[in-house]
Parts: C-alpha cells; sequence; structure tokens
C-alpha cells in the first residue's frame, strides 16, 4: 500500500490545502477544514460544511478542498494499484455528496477534467477509523460540472478511464461535496493507494525523501560554472514541478529521468540573465556547444546558414534549435522513439522536431552549456 497523503509532516506526502466554496452563480455553499495535530494522536484533516441549493440553479451547490501547489507537487508513485483507498470518518455518514478526484501531469484542465469517483463513508459506531476502496476503474474523465456525476463512465469507455501513466504522475487530489444540498462532516486520516485488501497490512515503508535521489545519467556530474549563467538557476526556480531544494536547473533538465520529456521553459534562451545570444552575430565565428557534463563538443552553429536564419529558428521553436550540418555527428544520438536526444556520455540533450526543411534538433541552453574538455572525432547521428 503505498501513502499518497498524511498529515504526519513527512515530506512525500504532506501538503498544504485550498478550499473552494462554490463560487458560480451566486452559490451559498460554505466549508472550512483544520488540520489537527496532536501530540498523542495521529494527525488528521478535519472538513465540514454545508451545501445549498444555487438560488438561480434550484439545484445543490458545491465545496471542495484540493492539494495546493499544483505545479511543484509530486506525490509517490501510484502505478500497479487497484484502489484509491481513503481512510476517514464522518458524523454525517448519511450524506451521499461526497466524491474523490485526481489529477495528472497528463491532465490538460485540471479543474475540469481530472479523475472523480463517488463513495460513500461507513457509519463509526465508537468514531473508529473506516477504510474506504474505491476501484481506479470507477474514476472518469468525463462528468458533469453541474452534478459531478460521470457523463461516460469507466466501463463504458476506456478512453475517460486513468491509465498507468496518470497513477504513476499524479498532481493533485481533491475531495468534494456537491449533488446532495445537506449538512456534511469528513474526517481524513490518510489516502493511499493499493488493493481491495479486507485485512490490510501495515503500510509499506516509503523513502521519506524520494526525489533526493539523483540520476546515473550524470553519474560523474554536471560542471560546476555552466555558460549562459545556467549554474545559477535551481530546478524549483524556473520548472513548474517540484524538486529537491539542492537541485540545479540543468539536473532536472539534462539527467533526473523523473523529468524526462519535459524541457526548460520555453523562451528560456532570451531572458536578460541567460545570455545565450549575447556576443553571437552574423560577424562572429561559428560557436561551438559542448556536454555539460563531460564536455565534448555537440553543435557548431551557424553553418550553412547565416545567424539571422539561426536566430529565427530558434526564437520560432523557443528553444535553440540546429540542422543536421551543425551536428558534430557521432556525439549526438536520436532515441528509438525518435524523439528523445542524448549525447555520447548520456546526457539529456533535448528533443529531435524534424520540420518542413529538414532535421531539427530542438536543444535545452542548460543541456549545451557545458566547457570544452576534449575534441572528439566525427562519426555518425545514430540511436542510442
Amino acid at each position: 500500500m503505498i501513502p499518497l497523503i498524511t498529515f504526519d509532516k513527512l515530506r512525500c506526502t504532506t501538503f498544504s490545502f485550498d478550499l473552494v466554496n462554490d463560487p458560480v452563480m451566486g452559490g451559498e455553499s460554505a466549508s472550512e477544514f483544520s488540520i489537527h495535530a496532536n501530540p498523542n494522536e495521529d494527525s488528521f484533516l478535519r472538513w465540514n460544511g454545508t451545501i445549498v441549493d444555487v438560488p438561480s440553479l434550484r439545484a445543490p451547490g458545491f465545496c471542495s478542498i484540493k492539494t495546493d501547489h499544483y505545479f511543484r507537487s509530486r506525490f509517490n508513485d501510484a502505478s500497479g494499484s487497484t484502489h484509491l483507498k481513503l481512510l476517514v470518518k464522518s458524523t454525517t455518514p448519511e450524506y451521499r455528496g461526497f466524491k474523490v478526484s485526481f489529477s495528472s501531469i497528463f491532465t490538460v484542465l485540471p479543474t475540469f477534467w481530472s479523475f472523480k469517483a463517488d463513495f460513500n463513508v461507513p457509519p463509526s459506531v465508537s468514531g473508529e477509523w473506516q477504510w474506504v476502496d474505491i476501484p481506479f476503474s470507477n474514476f472518469s474523465n468525463n462528468w458533469s460540472a453541474y452534478t459531478g456525476e460521470p457523463l461516460t463512465r469507466c466501463a463504458d469507455d476506456p478512453k475517460v478511464c486513468p491509465k498507468e501513466r496518470d497513477l504513476k504522475h499524479i498532481k493533485r487530489v481533491t475531495l468534494w461535496a456537491e449533488g446532495s444540498s445537506a449538512p456534511f462532516s469528513l474526517d481524513v486520516l490518510g489516502i493511499y493507494s493499493g488493493g481491495a485488501e479486507a485485512d490490510l497490512p501495515i503500510v509499506s515503508s516509503i523513502d521519506e525523501e524520494p526525489a533526493e535521489s539523483k540520476s546515473s545519467w550524470c553519474e560523474n556530474g554536471l560542471q560546476t560554472d555552466l555558460r549562459f549563467n545556467v549554474s545559477k538557476f535551481m530546478a524549483n526556480d524556473v520548472l513548474p514541478f517540484y524538486f529537491p531544494e539542492d537541485e540545479s536547473l540543468a539536473e532536472a533538465v539534462c539527467c533526473d529521468p523523473d523529468y524526462t520529456g519535459y524541457a526548460e521553459p520555453r523562451g528560456f534562451f532570451a531572458r536578460d540573465d541567460v545570455s545565450f545570444l549575447r556576443g553571437l552575430n552574423e560577424s562572429s565565428p561559428p560557436t561551438t556547444f559542448y556536454d555539460p557534463v563531460c564536455g565534448i563538443p555537440l553543435f557548431v552553429a551557424p553553418q550553412g546558414r547565416t545567424f539571422e536564419e539561426f536566430y529565427a529558428d530558434t526564437v520560432e521553436h523557443g528553444w535553440p534549435s540546429f540542422r543536421k550540418h551543425e551536428v558534430l555527428e557521432g556525439n549526438v544520438f536520436i532515441s528509438d522513439d525518435g524523439r528523445n536526444v542524448k549525447s555520447k556520455c548520456g546526457t539529456r540533450l533535448g528533443t529531435y522536431e524534424p520540420d518542413e526543411l529538414g532535421h531539427r534538433y530542438c536543444m535545452d541552453v542548460a543541456c549545451i552549456s557545458g566547457n570544452p574538455v576534449q575534441d572528439n572525432t566525427r562519426g555518425t547521428v545514430s540511436h542510442w
């Protein structure tokens, strides 16, 4: 069983929360929450409120509470699980408007296209905590914005079901009270993923700081004084996800496998404090760009075109863009997926984005910011 949300201050499962009380068309539903942290008891979240009809709609409103800091949130990997598991209790077990949703890095519009499912809380005889197991096959990302109920069920169309990649990269969890006008109360001790065990085992040990492990892509470490001012940038200052405080931008983009497929921000090259193009102009000689780990040369540009054409290509895409004749062949490799590009040293460089003009290598500034260490003989661009 994998912990996703707890209230014990462990970094990988502790989140801040944001409350949303029905803001639509004069909605009057309201709620409040608090974190109960007692030294001799388990800490938990208490959420209570009242759902009332929206006057203009004559239909129930909603309240919700969601994990905050969407872009920087990082949940444990829930892939391989079959159920979302809530450890909860309620003084209003008769309430029939409880729902839970989650979104992933692949969710285009988290507010409306998250994966949502209903749940009920069994009554507690003596205030004991209750396990609520919700199959992931009950979740759908096609639901009514008015009632929260699914318009298309996962059982009827697999396209609305959460995929393994969504479970692996959860970015937000939201609890809802909607579709039923009545008072409600919900205490939450934890949210987990796992199977549907009747007698639940002790939660498996999870590394308290899972994000601290560094990638083997850059085993020898990055150079300490990267060009274009890259060494000064930390991942959390630039990128829209959560990273360990000591992880640099170059580590995240060029070395971290958890960030595979993502890039530095579009237009990063044009920042005044990056100065990627400073000193480059039509009269200057072609510039050689190096691997930030091992220092081998990767690209020489511009070649076979003017500086203005190189600049226009870069601006159009948003990242430094190189053509085939600017590649130092043998040092740059295209992956089998035909998209990701790495150096001979294993450093991730960017993506292969061919267009109507032919081969185009769109690179992250951070990953071509190295200093020269050695020359390398040209070979051929190939697959790694």
